[in-house]
């Protein structure tokens, strides 16, 4: 859950620092990855929480 984007929010979370890179930029990879193969069609598997719900 460190990796949430959630906890970028200084506002809520002002003395947070993580040592890994949030999991927007994971997000935008795969985004990228589908552009590039010209995949029309993605199946996406996600936890139904905080973590997999708030990935956008």
């Amino acid at each position: 859950m460190s990796t949430s984007p959630e906890l970028s929010n200084k506002a809520r979370f002002e003395y947070f620092t993580r040592t890994i890179p949030s999991d927007h930029h994971q997000v935008n990879a795969m985004v990228e990855i589908v552009k590039k193969f010209n995949w029309s069609y993605v199946s996406i598997v996600y936890e139904e929480s905080n973590y997999g719900i708030k990935v956008c």
